[in-house]
């Protein structure tokens, strides 16, 4: 059974009473029978002038004895019931104003209540309200990506952000500088106003042989398959690490004005064990007894109260007298 509404189908009944009505055999040489535009079994609209009475509802034909039921009906002379036909009646198919979708004055398509429920998708689901996307995304049963973001150009795919007097922005965007190797950031920008305006502070990005993240424009760090690990604080290239044979693997750098210690090595309750100084001095903090120290290690010995080094047969050997 289908819901079927066609062009021009107008019929004749002489049909008595409320009930299913008997239709005539084609009585209008420009119009279609109801068999020809409904079908048999199907549903449509209806509406039937009889006289000064009028009925207009949703029906089921029949061709096997060209009836046509009267199922439900929408609006009558009667207030809503089925109206009592007697004499000729001019039946046909129409499609009511309370089951119409529109462009409303205003340019909005839209419908009338109460018929007008929401919108039924080919799956058989209902959408009600104005969507809220929540939730999760399953996998399609083809096996393709539950959700592809494509731009034609540079700018963001997402934006996201609570609506209050800031509107401090998570945005993921995507540049096409070189096209073949573009970067990705996912992070913090000031506003969602603008579409292809790229986070600023407080974002993750990457793309081939290098990715990072930047707390500021300032402060980040950087992993790059040429270069290696390096660590910036304040425009300040604080730590380098790479295998590259021409530079140095570790190189720690200071700060302007330094005051403080360039290196620390520190115990689990935070007690300095060995340091470098800003001067390059290597200072031993904390001192280690003789039977303490490992084999081949160089220690300041709390037994001499002087630099020591214990070779691997366990003698202590101190550098000066």
């Amino acid at each position: 059974m289908a819901f079927v509404i066609a062009d021009r189908v107008k019929e004749t009944s002489t049909t008595a009473g409320a009930d299913t009505i008997t239709l005539g055999a084609g009585d209008f040489g420009g119009y279609q029978t109801f068999n020809q535009g409904i079908g048999d079994g199907n549903n449509t609209y209806y509406a039937i002038e009889n006289n000064l009475k009028w009925e207009v509802g949703i029906g089921t034909y029949s061709s096997s004895l060209n009836t046509l039921s009267r199922d439900t009906v929408l609006a009558s002379s009667e207030g809503g019931s089925k109206v009592a036909l007697d004499g000729v009646s001019l039946v046909l198919s129409t499609s009511p104003a309370s089951k119409s979708v529109l462009l409303n004055k205003d340019d909005y398509i839209t419908s009338f209540s109460p018929s007008y429920l929401g919108i039924q998708y080919p799956d058989g689901t209902v959408q009600t309200t104005a969507p809220q996307p929540s939730g999760y995304l399953a996998a399609p049963p083809n096996g393709r990506t539950p959700l592809t973001l494509t731009r034609t150009n540079a700018g963001s795919l997402i934006d996201t952000y609570i609506d209050n007097s800031y509107d401090r922005t998570v945005s993921l965007h995507i540049n096409n500088s070189p096209v073949s190797n573009p970067t990705w950031k996912l992070g913090m920008k000031d506003s969602p106003s603008s579409y292809s305006e790229a986070p600023s502070y407080g974002y993750a990005y990457g793309k081939n042989g290098s990715a990072g993240m930047q707390a500021t424009t300032s402060t980040g760090f950087v992993i790059h398959d040429a270069n290696g690990f390096w660590v910036r604080h304040l425009n300040v290239d604080a730590l380098n690490v790479s295998s590259s044979t021409t530079q140095p693997t570790v190189s720690v750098r200071s700060a302007i004005l330094q005051s403080s210690n360039l290196q620390e090595w520190q115990g689990h309750d935070s007690v300095s064990l060995l340091s470098v100084n800003t001067k390059g001095a290597l200072v031993f903090n904390k001192k280690i007894s003789d039977n303490d120290a490992p084999n081949s290690s160089l220690f300041y010995s709390s037994t001499q109260n002087k630099l020591v080094f214990k070779d691997s047969s366990g003698d202590i050997n101190p550098l000066y007298s």
